[in-house]
């Protein structure tokens, strides 16, 4: 075989398995995206705040703001839909949730338009939109 068609083929296999490695890892981040996701639906429905945030990454979520949410409890939580960005770094989630406060039997609801960014430091998902802003629904 001629040297130069060679090389060629060995660039090909280059770009090939390149190309193969980078859907292995949108893959492995979309898996993750669906553990992390399910994991906060679950700290969420069972109106967990403290867990919920620690699991979506978000910073700044304060003790104080976290202990106002213990009067909230989750009735439901749906996702409504889900987009993720080209290249796989960025997810726009709908969710809607339904849910009372001690004070109040009267069931409230709320579209939750979630930001959900890969932190490639981390590498992991992270929930850029913060919590729920089940208070200011009132």
């Amino acid at each position: 075989m001629p040297r130069g068609r060679s090389n060629a083929a060995g660039w090909w296999l280059v770009v090939v398995a390149l190309a193969g490695c980078a859907a292995t890892e949108e893959r492995g981040r979309g898996a993750q995206f669906d553990n992390i996701a399910l994991a906060y639906e679950t700290a969420i429905r069972w109106s967990d705040f403290e867990r919920a945030a620690g699991v979506a990454g978000v910073k700044g979520a304060d003790k104080e703001a976290l202990q106002q949410l213990k009067q909230v409890k989750v009735i439901s939580y749906d996702r409504v839909s889900a987009e993720v960005s080209p290249e796989g770094t960025q997810i726009r989630q709908i969710v809607q949730i339904e849910y009372t406060l001690e004070t109040s039997m009267k069931l409230r609801r709320i579209v939750d338009q979630q930001g959900w960014q890969f932190d490639t430091t981390q590498k992991r998902w992270v929930l850029v939109t913060g919590l729920p802003d089940f208070l200011g629904n009132q």
